[in-house]
């Protein structure tokens, strides 16, 4: 029931996606909840939700093992592994409880699609992607939406995606901002997109992101609105007499992430690297940046409600400036 690792022992955390004993479990949780009207953790109204442990999927079993394929790194190496059990899954489901469906959440190095494999129509995706803001990277995003585009031909609609708004937040204390690059890939997407998850949880994202965060819910609905609109509304409602300086202070941040230069890529954990720190936040950047927030600051005076606001936003610039200095010292030659 359980994935073999190499030397034979049991890894305990994960399913083994060939077993027969697997499927039985995940089947069961079905039996306990539509037809015994039992909570079920994986088990909704009118789904059942395949999703492996958060980690890569690689049994070493002699049933998974000649399906693992390395020459699809880092995407797909289980791809097919995955594929063959969601397809028992979603033939199981269709014959026992017609009208219900499969979810199936593709990630790590199973999420691309094997298109080699055929599936009944009671299959739904909800695809994994990378750290958004990584998407101004033209390749990476390329292949998360080929895979995107292939999942939907598969099943013949729409899918919904994973999108991680977290990533850069957990990795650096920036000012990171992405809110075009948001609007692009929904309009880009828009004939294969049901919609999006987004996988937040920490105050960084919370607070110094949380513009992007707000632009996203607007353009979830309408990948057409205006986002510098919807910018300038949000500091003219926010931050009082300091309206203009903050949305100078946000049109700054968007500018970096969005345009500037990057001497390498990012892998898509979005752990910013010291010479992609560098690029995007030059000292003459990090020096205007903190003109305009100390700006702002002096703008707001006395209006407590404005500065909590502002201080919320930029509650971990102080961060960023000691990030800053730390790369620009590693930087100078001994």
């Amino acid at each position: 029931m359980f994935q073999r690792n190499e030397d034979g022992t049991p890894n305990l955390r994960m399913l083994c996606y060939s077993s027969q004993k697997a499927l039985d479990y995940l089947l069961q949780g079905c039996v306990d909840s539509w037809d015994n009207g039992k909570p079920v953790s994986w088990v909704t109204t009118t789904c059942v939700t395949v999703s492996p442990g958060d980690y890569r999927v690689h049994c070493h079993c002699e049933a998974c093992a000649p399906l693992f394929e390395p020459d699809r790194a880092p995407y797909g190496t289980a791809s097919k592994v995955m594929g063959l059990f969601v397809k028992r899954m979603c033939e199981e489901v269709k014959r026992r409880w017609p009208g219900k469906a499969v979810l199936y959440l593709p990630y790590w190095n199973y999420t691309d699609c094997p298109e080699e494999i055929e599936f009944p129509d009671n299959l739904q995706i909800q695809m994994c992607t990378m750290a958004f803001g990584l998407m101004r990277q033209p390749e990476a995003r390329g292949r998360m939406e080929r895979s995107l585009r292939a999942w939907s031909r598969k099943v013949g609609g729409p899918v919904t995606t994973w999108e991680y708004s977290h990533r850069l937040p957990e990795w650096t204390c920036a000012p990171v901002q992405y809110p075009h690059l948001v609007q692009d890939y929904y309009r880009a997407n828009r004939d294969v997109l049901a919609g999006s998850f987004l996988n937040g949880g920490m105050i960084g994202e919370w607070s110094a992101a949380a513009p992007t965060d707000y632009v996203w819910m607007k353009v979830l609905w309408n990948p057409d609105v205006d986002v510098d609109a919807i910018l300038d509304a949000l500091c003219t409602r926010l931050f009082g007499k300091a309206s203009a300086t903050s949305r100078e202070f946000l049109r700054l941040a968007a500018d970096r992430w969005e345009k500037a230069p990057w001497p390498q890529g990012l892998g898509d954990a979005g752990k910013v690297d010291p010479p992609v720190f560098a690029a995007t936040w030059p000292p003459e950047v990090v020096t205007r940046l903190t003109q305009l927030r100390d700006q702002a600051r002096a703008e707001i005076g006395d209006d407590a409600l404005s500065r909590r606001r502002f201080d919320y936003l930029t509650w971990t610039f102080d961060g960023f400036l000691k990030e800053a200095a730390g790369v620009a010292a590693a930087a100078q030659p001994e």
